[in-house]
């Protein structure tokens, strides 16, 4: 069950809950991204970087033979030591660069296997990475929870978040992911954490998302 579409301005803000029985989930919300023109810069930068390991995988991939997960790790491993503008970005962010192409390559091998018919998605390169995706770690919230500041050595240092939703919530240590998003003109972090609700939370959670769908088509 998705519930999506805070409008904030002339721009969307999305907050997405997913509630699934028995299965656990995540949850995602984005705040707009306040700074100035050298850290909007960076952030650039650091989405370059990430789109340059995933390309630099793909290549690997494409030149080698039986290469693994493994494998493409070494490589990123191998990167970071070559080109100091990767060094600068944090291990996970390179980490979830890898993991991207080695997605792609498992898609087209299970395709393969599957014997679809058309094309059967050969990875490729990407032009336009729009987002970079951090781990547990290269990052910090504020204390107030309205700032974020990125610890890695790209310089996007501090940012302020724009949003709706309190953060004081949940714990510092339930968040999983923080991705950085680029859009037409905001700047957006995406903060995921695993969903902790009891079974009998997610189906009241259902229930009422689905009478509020229901009460609005019925207008």
């Amino acid at each position: 069950m998705l519930c999506s579409a805070v409008l904030l301005g002339r721009f969307h803000l999305c907050v997405i809950i997913r509630c699934q029985i028995f299965q656990r989930q995540m949850f995602i919300q984005e705040f707009k991204l306040k700074g100035n023109k050298t850290q909007y810069q960076a952030i650039d930068e650091a989405i370059r970087t990430a789109q340059f390991v995933r390309s630099k995988c793909l290549r690997y991939w494409m030149d080698s033979y039986d290469v693994g997960q493994k494998d493409l790790y070494r490589h990123n491993t191998q990167l970071r030591e070559e080109f100091p503008f990767v060094k600068t970005l944090n291990s996970h962010a390179c980490q979830t660069a890898v993991e991207r192409a080695w997605s792609a390559i498992v898609r087209f091998y299970e395709n393969c296997k599957k014997q679809i018919k058309g094309k059967k998605g050969y990875p490729k390169f990407k032009k336009n990475c729009r987002s970079v995706t951090y781990k547990t770690s290269g990052w910090k919230l504020s204390e107030d929870r309205k700032r974020i500041k990125f610890t890695d050595k790209k310089g996007i240092g501090s940012l302020k978040m724009k949003g709706g939703w309190d953060l004081h919530r949940i714990q510092w240590e339930q968040i999983k992911r923080v991705h950085l998003v680029r859009r037409a003109d905001p700047w957006l972090v995406r903060i995921l954490w695993p969903e902790v609700w009891k079974d009998h939370h997610c189906c009241s959670a259902s229930l009422h998302v689905s009478n509020l769908l229901q009460l609005w088509k019925s207008r």
